[in-house]
Parts: C-alpha cells; sequence; structure tokens
C-alpha cells in the first residue's frame, strides 16, 4: 500500500470519509449576472464602445443594448437599405484583469452577415501589441476560439457551427470558459477544450518585448454585423447576442477541494465557501434534462431542476451528474 492510500485507510477508518485536498484552488472573484432591467452599463464596469471592429458595417446605437429577464441583449437591426445598428460594450479604462478562469454563457445568431464575440485586449500597448484573445467569436459557420500574440501570429482553431448542429445548437445556450495563468491559455466550448495555447509562442511579441499575455486585458463583448459576418441583406433582423452572465475566479494557493461533472461543466478545484457554475451537456437525441444528482460529498445545489444551476464548494470533494429522462428537449425560454 503507497503512503496516498494508508493515509486514505486511516482517515477512513477516524472520520468515514477521505478527501483529496490541494494547494491551490478557484475562488470566486467577479460577476455580472445581467439582473437589472434597461442599461448594461455599470459605471466602474461597462461602457458603450462602438469604435474599430465592434460593429463593423453597423453603426452603434445604444437602444440596441439592455438587459431584461436576467439576460444581457446586444441587438442588430436593419435601419434602410444596407444600414444597420447594433450594440457593443467594453470595459476598457474601467475593469482588467491579469489571470483567471473566465465563463460567458450565451446564445449566438449563426446567420449570414452575423459576428458575435466576447474578447479581450492589453491594456498597454494598443493593437496588435497588446495582443488579443477571442474566448467566443463566430462568423461563417465558423466558431472560433482565439489567441493572437502581439506580432500578429494567430492560433485559431475553429469548430463548424453546421456540424454541432446548425440551427438546432443555436437556439441554445452554450459555455464559454477561458483559464488562463501564467503558462498558458485554455479555451473550451460546453466543456470540450479547442484551444491549448502556451504563453511562451508570445514572449518578445508585446510593448516594450514583454508577453503580452503576462500583462492586464481588458474585456470586450459586441455583435458586429457584415464584413467576415457575410453579407447580411438577405437575413432577416433582428439579429441577438445574448449573454446569460459573465463570471470570473482568480487562483489562491490555499487549500482547495476537487469538483467532478459528469455530463456538463464546472470540473476543477475550488476553495469551499466558493460559488461554482453547473451548466449540463446538450441533452442526447430524444431525451431532455432532468436534474443534477449530487453522486458524492455534501453540496447543496440551487435550482437542481434547471440545467444551468449553482452551488458553494464545502471542504470536500464532490462529484455531480447532469440526468436527462426521456422526451424531446424544449428550445430553452430566455432565463
Amino acid at each position: 500500500m503507497n503512503r496516498l492510500a494508508e493515509l486514505c485507510a486511516i482517515t477512513v477508518a477516524l472520520h468515514g470519509s477521505c478527501v483529496s485536498a490541494a494547494v491551490g484552488g478557484w475562488q470566486f472573484a467577479w460577476s455580472d449576472e445581467f439582473d437589472r432591467t434597461g442599461t448594461p452599463i455599470v459605471s466602474n464596469v461597462w461602457k458603450w464602445d462602438g469604435g474599430g471592429s465592434m460593429v463593423r458595417d453597423a453603426r452603434l446605437d445604444r437602444s440596441n443594448g439592455y438587459c431584461t429577464n436576467g439576460v444581457l441583449v446586444l441587438e442588430a437591426k436593419r435601419v434602410g437599405t444596407n444600414q444597420y445598428t447594433s450594440a457593443a460594450i467594453s470595459t476598457i479604462g474601467l475593469k482588467s484583469w491579469l489571470y483567471g478562469r473566465f465563463e460567458m454563457r450565451g446564445r449566438i445568431d449563426i446567420r449570414s452577415g452575423s459576428w458575435p464575440a466576447w474578447w479581450t485586449t492589453g491594456v498597454s500597448g494598443g493593437w496588435p501589441a497588446g495582443g488579443e484573445i477571442d474566448m467566443m467569436e463566430y462568423y461563417t459557420d465558423k466558431l472560433l476560439l482565439n489567441v493572437m500574440n502581439g506580432k500578429k501570429e494567430w492560433a485559431n482553431p475553429h469548430l463548424s457551427a453546421k456540424a454541432l448542429g446548425g440551427p438546432g445548437w443555436a437556439s441554445q445556450f452554450h459555455t464559454w470558459i477561458m483559464e488562463w495563468d501564467s503558462t498558458k491559455i485554455d479555451l473550451s466550448l460546453d466543456g470540450q477544450l479547442v484551444n491549448h495555447y502556451l504563453l511562451t509562442n508570445a514572449d518578445g511579441t508585446g510593448p516594450n518585448g514583454a508577453n503580452p499575455f503576462k500583462a492586464p486585458q481588458y474585456m470586450r463583448v459586441n455583435l458586429a454585423i457584415g464584413q467576415l459576418g457575410g453579407d447580411p441583406s438577405a437575413t432577416e433582423f433582428p439579429m441577438k447576442f445574448e449573454v446569460d452572465y459573465i463570471r470570473t475566479w482568480q487562483w489562491v494557493d490555499s487549500t482547495a477541494y476537487l469538483c467532478t461533472v459528469e455530463s456538463g461543466t464546472g470540473a476543477g478545484p475550488y476553495l469551499p465557501g466558493t460559488m461554482v457554475s453547473l451548466t449540463a451537456n446538450m441533452a442526447p437525441a430524444g431525451k431532455s434534462f432532468e436534474k443534477w444528482v449530487v453522486s458524492s460529498g455534501a453540496a447543496l445545489i440551487a435550482a437542481a431542476n434547471n440545467p444551468v444551476a449553482t452551488f458553494t464548494m464545502p471542504s470536500s470533494d464532490v462529484k455531480i451528474t447532469a440526468t436527462y429522462k426521456p422526451g424531446v428537449a424544449p428550445v430553452p425560454p430566455t432565463p
């Protein structure tokens, strides 16, 4: 019996359970749940941003960005022949991040002309020297999870929206996640790792020969129209990019416990007392989501019958499983 097994055996004998506590885990840091009504602008976080690539062939109209029913909506409208309005927000000059875990749950329009994105740009150095991380970008069937270093060199693997299910896939909310530290950037969609980027690829490419991804980044959320998004002239408007929430965690070198998630996202080491997000995978054909089940550990899940749920991490490992029942999954209502 190895030393770990011996310790577990002793722990089980004395306390009835064995946990795999580790040094280092995610601690909840900040979120925007968009649970207000009207303008999405928060004075110390968000501002309107219509410059550069934010709306492209459209023009910024602040009335096209709003919060309703717990969702941020960026809406594009046709206002004349080949004329469009849209909306975009960013944290430029207000709030920035250096490393962490970032999660966005959203629903995007994949019709011709649509070009939504959730991304970051560097606080210093301008573009491209400050780097760019596209946690979510879509245009012309491409679901991109990109990283661009300060010399405009791209690592841009992508998935096909059509292959994932096309309009049916786009009718659902999905979860995009970035985990970023001093060595790597991992970009995932619905629990599938798409881009594993080593920060050494950006060494020397940033301002004054620095690495742009070892410096703070601003966050941006926008719905652009046209150009790379394709021709919108035959598309029925409005288009919408809807965001249920954006959440962030920071890595802390303290005792953490492991959350294991089956058939969903949210796995990882978390500090006790930290909010954990759960998002169930899309239901298999012929089935619909039923509920979250705590397979082991002592987690109390809020709204366990909702495919998107949260719980507070206990001082022990937990395993949580998304279960499904017979029946076609309905298109989820706006949260």
